[in-house]
């Protein structure tokens, strides 16, 4: 009865990366990040009844289609049992564009903006699966980690000196990043690390 695939069972993972310095440019480079992850499982059941007589009142569904009702509803087909059942995929582009400005004295200046789901496909985390509920099989909640629709632009600039001391060899370097995210909303936040 208490058989079924593991809570963290993730039938497929694919992640692409890449970096391209584009030729001829004087240092623009682009990258990207795809993530495609199949869903994770979940349990479709019925906490209000009791249909074995064991006194647990969470057993779980028979095999079969399920579908919730309202405007983010979601199918499954349910295999029955514990976890016989897999929510929604994950599926997310992310681009990058960077520019590397050489200012003399071994300082640079980087210039580089970042778009976040660029498929503008909204993730969520699985819904609940309990019939008696009135979010039974519906899409309520973002999957950690997932951006809801695109518009998530973030722009930032980075400088970069390195110094040599004389007696040791030793490099230095210093860091300073000022980053201007812009949200939906259009509000800006300036951030220096």
């Amino acid at each position: 009865m208490n058989e079924g695939p593991t809570d963290f069972d993730r039938r497929h993972n694919l992640v692409v990366s890449g970096t391209v310095l584009v030729p001829k440019t004087g240092g623009l480079t682009v990258s990207a990040v795809a993530r495609a992850l199949s869903g994770s499982p979940m349990t479709v059941q019925d906490t209000n009844t009791d249909p074995d007589r064991n006194g647990i009142l969470f057993d779980p569904l028979p095999a079969g289609d399920y579908s919730g009702t309202g405007s983010d509803a979601y199918s499954v087909t349910s295999e029955g049992g514990r976890n016989g059942a897999y929510g929604p995929g994950f599926f997310q582009i992310d681009l990058r564009f960077g520019y590397r400005l050489r200012v003399g004295g071994g300082k640079t200046l980087d210039l580089f903006g970042e778009i976040f789901n660029l498929a503008n496909r909204a993730n969520f985390d699985n819904p609940t699966g309990d019939r008696r509920s009135t979010n039974f099989l519906l899409l309520t909640a973002l999957r950690a980690g997932a951006v809801r629709g695109r518009g998530r632009l973030a722009c930032a600039s980075r400088s970069r000196y390195e110094t040599t001391t004389p007696s040791r060899g030793l490099r230095l370097s210093e860091r300073r990043t000022m980053t201007r995210a812009a949200s939906p909303s259009g509000v800006a936040r300036p951030r220096i690390t």
